[in-house]
């Protein structure tokens, strides 16, 4: 029965008095407006959602783990619920003090010292940067290549209309035939 409440009473009940918080702190959320929007949604999409964000916070404690790796093999799953844990903590107290509180806790549970966790939590964060950074200059440069093509095509429509003024032919069967061929 032990087992019970520490592996599932008390995360749900965390979840719910997480949840009453945030309505509480946040007082103008409409929480029968909000129970409406949830009866229509498609629950399907919602599982996936919950499915992907879980994945990726999973994939976050995984990457904080071959971080920390060198220093002390911490469990991916333990780094995972620190993450949360700072995630909770931040709703609560919205200073960003969210790597604070994860540090703490990883540090407290496997006694290292907790510049040493910090140092990793930002060497994380600034690899969430770079990546970021990265995936912005690829979507940059793909929007410049789109671009050009858009460009080109223009171009080649405005020349194929300026020969059609020069020859004079303005009739319809024309104008659809470029239509159809374009």
């Amino acid at each position: 029965m032990r087992t019970f409440l520490k592996r599932w009473l008390l995360p749900i009940f965390g979840s719910a008095l997480a949840l009453y918080l945030v309505f509480a702190l946040y007082g103008s959320l409409d929480f029968a407006l909000f129970l409406q929007g949830l009866r229509g949604a498609n629950m399907f999409w919602i599982a996936i959602l919950a499915a992907t964000i879980l994945l990726e916070q999973l994939m976050s404690g995984w990457k904080w783990r071959q971080i920390l790796f060198d220093v002390k093999p911490v469990g991916t799953l333990r780094l995972t619920g620190a993450l949360l844990a700072g995630y909770g903590a931040n709703v609560l107290v919205p200073l960003g003090i969210s790597p604070l509180v994860r540090a703490w806790l990883v540090a407290r549970l496997d006694r290292l010292k907790m510049a040493t966790v910090l140092a990793t939590a930002i060497i994380a964060r600034f690899l969430d940067g770079v990546v970021f950074a990265l995936f912005a200059g690829a979507v940059a440069a793909a929007g410049q290549i789109r671009l050009r093509v858009r460009r080109r095509q223009g171009d080649a429509l405005r020349q194929q209309r300026d020969q059609r003024d020069d020859r004079g032919d303005t009739s319809e069967a024309f104008v659809r035939n470029q239509r159809i061929r374009h």
